[in-house]
């Protein structure tokens, strides 16, 4: 099935890489055909939409973009408006269209890259999924978020190579990450946005180990070996019989981690008898001029750590799953590994280790033959590029309905508080309760949808409790209808984990973007904040800020009403989104 318009939350799903990676090819190859894309989550962590294009795809001009991925950039793009104010244009829709009719056409040899560059260019995606820069947990402007796991460079280099690059420049490439070690003269990540200088940037070549993720990449060149639309030439034994892959579980302790619906998780295997976990993994595990070269880090490197990145979750049995070559894993089961789940933002681990010589177990054979019954961990999108987003995952779990639980009781007017005496700050209290009723509703809303599998469900009725609790603390009149796990939660944490499902639910905020306005309403409400007679520099301060706030909520209603007036039908691709 084709598509003549698809519209993507891009920066949730892996940015403007699996847009076009995974988008384009979904379309009609016709001029009319188009794809949207915007930035909901984290609008000012980019300058320009030159350094939003660096990060995700690492190429460093429209043009390349355009040629390498068969797209035009629409002129009349709203996010081409500007609006005046850097980072905002990126949160309205860019429009992109297929570069030609037919069947997609190899570039021409003037416009391809050179080998080197091709070289240091996979080279650098591989070391920028393996070592993501580290980011902040909390942070709504710093949340780039890296959610892609090694598949997706097996999808690059076919599509590289769909475009006339030679394939024996693939085969050579991988060969060499094969071996565990790449001279290049790319460098993992040294900043959390990847802007056109820093991807343009060349380092002193150097000899770069990857061994710590060897065992999985050869797996996966074992599994992807008869799908790459060329031949894989490299040495006997590199690349293992299809027939040693199987798919293995690890049942873990429950993640003692807040924040666990980020796309930032990996399972780490780590050799004991090399001494404890280290606190530096980041550290430890970069071989350039910024990492730990020591002796000891380069043995560690070399035979103490395995690190998965792609792998099943299952939240309910807290189980990964996953696939590996049988001689790895059998070769850790002789010796004191243990295994972890580790988050990639913090770089810190979230489980404590499990034996893996008394906990793995082997479920099946890649050539079909199933080890265990127990097939059926339900699948979420922890660096998955397949997978898309966590909010809305595609889970394997029963689709069976049960009867939503009610989150809210909101049979009551918002009531403003009497201490909050003067005109302006009750004003900036009601219009504030008010827009707060509209996230609610929307996300009783979306937590009601039909169909919805049950881990699914669970996930959105913990967004709407998030909002149930700012809400009480915002709105006196109001009580959840049972309590939340975020009822001791610092006002900042909470008011972030608001904004980034409002973003999610309404395609647009609502609530004002100025965290101290938030903060300002909430301590109104809670009378930390004195409301005298007269109205205080702060309120007065947020008060222009209120009206533009109120527009925006007015531009939502209208377009709410719209929306009910037209109703879309079930699984029908709409086009339009809340205005901003």
């Amino acid at each position: 099935m084709y598509f003549s318009m698809l519209t993507f939350s891009s920066d949730y799903v892996g940015g403007a890489l699996s847009t076009f990676l995974f988008g384009v090819p979904l379309l009609q190859r016709e001029k009319s055909s188009a794809l949207n894309s915007c930035v909901l989550l984290n609008t000012p962590a980019f300058n320009n939409h030159e350094d939003y294009l660096a990060e995700y795809t690492l190429l460093t001009g429209l043009n390349s973009v355009e040629r390498h991925f068969g797209v035009e950039l629409r002129k009349d793009s709203s996010s081409l408006n500007g609006w005046g104010r850097p980072g905002v244009v990126l949160h309205d829709y860019t429009m992109w269209t297929v570069r030609s009719q037919g069947p997609p056409k190899k570039l021409p040899a003037n416009e391809r890259m050179s080998r080197a560059a091709v070289e240091k260019y996979l080279q650098a995606h591989l070391l920028k999924i393996c070592l993501p820069y580290p980011r902040p947990k909390l942070s709504a402007h710093q949340a780039v978020r890296a959610p892609l796991n090694l598949t997706v460079l097996f999808r690059l280099i076919s599509h590289l190579q769909s475009l006339g690059y030679p394939a024996h420049w693939f085969s050579d490439i991988l060969g060499q990450m094969l071996q565990g070690t790449v001279l290049t003269t790319a460098r993992a990540p040294r900043q959390l946005v990847t802007t056109v200088g820093a991807a343009k940037k060349l380092y002193s070549s150097m000899n770069i180990s990857v061994k710590p993720w060897l065992a999985e990449l050869t797996t996966l060149s074992s599994i992807w070996r008869g799908l790459l639309p060329f031949g894989l030439l490299c040495e006997d034994g590199l690349v293992p019989d299809i027939g040693r892959v199987s798919k293995y579980s690890l049942k873990f302790p429950t993640p003692s981690d807040d924040m666990l619906n980020r796309p930032h998780f990996t399972v780490v295997f780590w050799n004991t008898s090399l001494g404890a976990v280290p606190t530096s993994l980041r550290w430890l595990l970069l071989d350039d001029e910024e990492g730990d070269r020591s002796r000891k880090a380069i043995k560690i490197r070399e035979e103490g750590i395995h690190i998965l990145t792609t792998f099943q979750w299952s939240s309910d049995t807290t189980t990964a799953s996953f696939w590996l070559q049988s001689d790895v894993v059998m070769a850790m089961q002789k010796g004191d590994w243990k295994a972890y789940i580790w988050r990639l933002d913090t770089w810190q681990p979230v489980t404590s280790g499990v034996s893996v010589r008394d906990h793995i177990r082997k479920l099946a054979n890649w050539n079909g033959e199933n080890i265990s019954d127990k097939n059926d961990e339900e699948e979420l999108p922890i660096r998955s590029a397949s997978k898309a987003s966590t909010k809305t995952a595609n889970m394997s779990s029963s689709t069976q309905e049960t009867t939503p639980t009610p989150i809210v009781q909101d049979k009551q007017t918002p009531t403003i508080p009497a201490h909050v005496s003067n005109d302006v700050d009750r004003k900036l209290v009601r219009e504030f309760q008010i827009t707060l009723m509209r996230l609610v509703a929307a996300a009783d809303e979306d937590v009601k949808e039909p169909g919805l599998p049950n881990s699914v469900k669970r996930v959105r009725q913990a967004y709407v409790r998030a909002i149930a609790e700012y809400r009480k603390r915002t709105d006196p009149s109001f009580t959840p209808a049972k309590p939340t796990k975020f009822e001791n939660w610092p006002l900042g944490e909470l008011i972030n984990e608001v904004r980034e499902v409002e973003c999610m639910l309404l395609g647009a905020p609502l609530l004002p973007a100025d965290l101290k306005c938030q903060m300002h309403v909430a301590k109104l409400v809670a009378g930390t904040m004195p409301s005298a007679e007269v109205p205080s520099k702060e309120s007065l301060s947020f008060l222009e800020k209120f009206d533009q706030h109120i527009e925006t909520r007015k531009r939502y209603d209208a377009w709410k009403e719209k929306q009910s007036k037209q109703p879309q039908e079930p699984r029908q691709v709409n086009p339009n989104c809340a205005p901003q």
